[in-house]
């Protein structure tokens, strides 16, 4: 008896036979990787305090935080101001800045509204550094500042029209965390200006208010700039009282008014404009007046 063959390939149907040892090895690797990624811990959000909570000049700041061991953290102290234009220029400065412990400390200067930025930085001698504008912005930077106190002037030239020119200062520096995740920070403040300051550490931003060390009744001063030219003159007036004022009144001298901190003001007709500034603050207020401070030509 003959038996008929068929041409099957049974060989498309056939899948290799795993070993038993290959089989353990798979199923030990998956149950590894599953584990790892139940139990391996999430990077530690970055939390942090500041005290005292009430901050005066001349205080040590002191900030406390938690991260991951070992961690590294930046850390930024930030603030900005309106700086007056008087002439097409602008001018700002600073003395008797620290700079804390650290060997990546970075500082920052960006100016808005302006053709140029030159900052000046003297310790023993002066060290200039120049950044053109790029769309009225400029802005330079400085790596690995030793830790030393400095003299910082900061100037340049505004665009046309503008009244003021907005600086932002930046400084930072890296952070680690010890191996239980805890780290720390202090900065002596007797050097820094009195103002609000934003804090950065990680993706934790804070801004504190740093008062002036003597809160007492103001002293009215100010300046004009320019104080003589031709019809219509446009006037920068600047605020230069001390002890801290919260609120201004103007007297042009032309019966017109303004409460800003640092007016512009024109005058439209020939003469000799008296003007006075009235400060005030919680403890009390002072007035200080120019006679016949502007002089307003014909044209």
């Amino acid at each position: 008896m003959k038996t008929k063959l068929r041409n099957i390939n049974q060989a498309s149907r056939i899948r290799p036979a795993r070993s038993k040892k290959e089989g353990i090895v798979f199923c030990l690797l998956s149950t590894f990787l599953l584990l790892s990624l139940l139990i391996s811990p999430a990077a530690a959000a970055v939390e942090w305090k500041i005290s005292p909570s009430c901050t005066t000049v001349g205080d040590t700041l002191k900030i406390k935080g938690t991260a991951s061991p070992g961690e590294k953290i930046k850390a930024e102290v930030s603030f900005e101001e309106k700086i007056p234009v008087c002439g097409s220029r602008y001018q700002y400065l600073l003395e008797n800045i620290k700079v804390p412990e650290g060997k990546d400390n970075l500082f920052t200067v960006r100016a808005d509204g302006v053709e140029n930025l030159h900052v000046g930085v003297k310790k023993v001698i002066w060290f200039n550094l120049n950044s053109e504008a790029s769309n009225g912005v400029a802005t330079i930077s400085q790596s690995h500042v030793p830790p030393l106190t400095y003299k910082i002037l900061i100037d340049g030239d505004a665009l046309s029209k503008k009244s003021y020119v907005c600086l932002r200062v930046t400084a930072s520096q890296t952070l680690k965390a010890d191996s239980k995740g805890k780290f720390e920070y202090s900065y002596d403040t007797s050097s820094m200006p009195a103002g609000k300051f934003n804090i950065k550490i990680g993706n934790v931003e804070k801004t504190v208010e740093l008062k002036s060390k003597e809160q007492k009744k103001p002293v009215a001063a100010f300046s004009a700039c320019p104080s003589s030219g031709k019809v219509p003159l446009k006037v920068q007036f600047t605020d230069k009282s001390t002890g801290s004022p919260t609120s201004w009144k103007w007297n042009f001298g032309d019966g017109t008014y303004s409460t800003a901190k640092n007016p512009v003001h024109t005058y439209n007709k020939s003469g000799r404009y008296t003007v006075t500034l009235k400060v005030k603050n919680a403890n009390g207020m002072d007035t200080e007046t120019k006679f016949k401070h502007i002089i307003v030509s014909k044209k």
